[in-house]
């Protein structure tokens, strides 16, 4: 059986991820703009 994931709950997951993870990760537009950042990359 396949259950269903609420999408709030599946961005606060997400949300968490980024903020807590050790990696850099950037989110860039088309045009490799900036979107956001997460700490690690922030703090290099």
């Amino acid at each position: 059986m396949e259950q269903s994931v609420n999408p709030a709950s599946q961005h606060e997951i997400l949300e968490r991820i980024f903020n807590n993870i050790h990696l850099c990760v950037v989110y860039l537009d088309r045009d490799f703009n900036f979107l956001r950042v997460n700490k690690a990359y922030a703090d290099t």
